[in-house]
């Protein structure tokens, strides 16, 4: 009887999932009458990629992981304060200490087993000055949610602290990796012990070592190696204790920009304007359509507008309750945020523009807890972030979502291709008297939250160059 039950549940299953692969190649190969296409709702509703998840709660069927759940920066300790290397995206090494990383944090917050303990500020230093790996990220984590990211269900770790920001993976144990981690709402520090083996961390951290070239190599300090972290005296600025610090400048290809929406004679494209009125549901037989002074297309259906611009900007907006595209029947944040990274995605293969893009607002529980989800995504060029600052958007991609629904879209579009030569950014420290100079109040105290490298895009077409960014508290 058992079996029988058995053999009915994986029939079941494989003809469900012959639907959903029959369905895909329809849409995919456009296997359809001319004029006709049966699946362009269910396409547009993303239920295929919901059905999907039926089969990996996980949600392994995402293409977004790589939009959310990757590391900004890895900064590998070797165990010596003068042979740190950063890693950025495009590092050789750096899918291959991320995957290591991943392992072994999954092992380490999936099971009660594991000892978690509170540790002091000067331990979580010392971890830093020892043979791990820091994991720096762009935005903070909520512990649940940032533990769906890595395929694990229902982190035992949660209840010991609800948000993540800052990562460390000691090697120094004499048996297995320790995790340690910053709670960035309650600024404490605790560590888990893990199973794990410690040979593809000891390889990783072994592979730097080996090639350690003194004359060529940058020192890299953390803020607090250098006490920058500390208010002495008359002392009015203070950088956050995990700022790496660069000895000499960093090297960086300079990189032109281009508007992928217009053709090579600055019209747009026809099949590009196509695609996206499908994916935003817009029937171009039904639809009002009208062009601005500016060149701008306006089309309009019922509640929603949709606007394509000649600089590359696109503009979706649906006023009325229940109305917009519709992402997914599934309301947890999770699928949620998913299925917006994989929207994001078919917006930019539609018009062609860079797809290596991150997330860069935070995924705290504020943020699962809002009605209205605004999420935030930004460029990536040779492994550091693109500062998109133009007249109007302070991000590449915003989104707001309400109860699984879009409501309103704006994203930038842009390439970035190297132009084979390369610039070096300022030193370190006159980034930071600039950033004194930008932020400073007579009297206050300057808190600099983040100084890091990227490529500044103020919006216009033509080469950029890469240089320091600053994050200040209150700004």
């Amino acid at each position: 009887m058992k079996k029988e039950r058995i053999k009915s549940i994986v029939l079941v299953l494989l003809v469900f999932s012959n639907f959903a692969l029959g369905g895909r190649i329809w849409i995919n190969e456009k296997l359809w009458p001319d004029g006709y296409n049966f699946f362009a709702n269910i396409q547009n509703s993303y239920i295929v990629k919901a059905v999907s998840d039926i089969f990996d709660f996980n949600g392994s069927a995402y293409v977004s992981k790589t939009h959310i759940i990757a590391p900004d920066k890895i900064i590998v300790n070797t165990g010596y304060q003068t042979t740190r290397f950063a890693l950025n995206a495009n590092h050789e090494m750096f899918k291959n200490a991320n995957d290591v990383a991943s392992e072994i944090l999954s092992d380490a917050m999936s099971s009660t087993s594991k000892m978690i303990s509170p540790i002091t500020e000067e331990q979580w230093y010392s971890v830093l000055s020892g043979k791990s790996m820091y994991l720096v990220y762009n935005i903070e984590y909520d512990t649940s949610l940032f533990s769906q990211f890595l395929g694990i269900k229902g982190a035992e770790i949660s209840s010991f602290t609800d948000r993540i920001s800052d990562i460390v993976i000691s090697a120094d144990n004499a048996i297995s990796p320790v995790v340690y981690i910053r709670n960035s709402k309650t600024g404490s520090y605790f560590k888990i012990s893990t199973s794990a083996s410690k040979n593809k961390l000891e390889s990783v951290l072994d592979y730097f070592q080996q090639s350690f070239d003194e004359e060529n190599s940058a020192v890299i300090n953390y803020s607090f190696d250098l006490l920058f972290d500390k208010a002495f005296g008359n002392q009015k600025v203070i950088l956050n204790s995990m700022i790496p610090i660069f000895n000499n400048p960093q090297k960086f290809e300079v990189i032109e920009s281009a508007n992928p929406m217009l053709k090579a004679d600055n019209t747009f494209n026809s099949s590009t304007i196509d695609k996206l009125l499908n994916i935003f549901d817009i029937n171009p037989t039904t639809m009002s359509r009208y062009t601005e002074a500016n060149g701008t297309i306006v089309f309009v259906e019922n509640d929603a507008i949709l606007k394509l611009s000649p600089e590359g900007v696109l503009e979706y907006n649906s006023k009325l309750t229940q109305s917009g595209v519709k992402l997914a029947n599934i309301s947890s944040a999770y699928n949620t945020i998913c299925l917006a990274a994989d929207f994001m995605d078919e917006i930019s293969a539609a018009v062609a523009s860079n797809k290596n893009l991150y997330i860069s607002s935070d995924l705290t529980d504020d943020f699962i807890k809002n009605e209205t989800m605004n999420i935030c995504f930004d460029y990536r060029a040779n492994g550091i972030p693109v500062s998109l600052n133009t007249e109007n958007l302070g991000h590449a991609v915003n989104m707001q979502i309400e109860n699984g629904y879009l409501k309103n879209y704006v994203q930038i579009f842009r390439t970035y291709s190297n132009t084979g030569s390369q610039a070096e950014t300022p030193l370190y420290i006159e980034a930071l008297d600039k950033a004194i100079q930008k932020y400073s109040k007579d009297g206050e105290q300057l808190v600099i939250e983040k100084l890091y490298t990227a490529y500044r895009d103020d919006g216009s077409i033509g080469l950029k160059n890469a240089d320091w960014e600053a994050s200040v508290s209150g700004y």
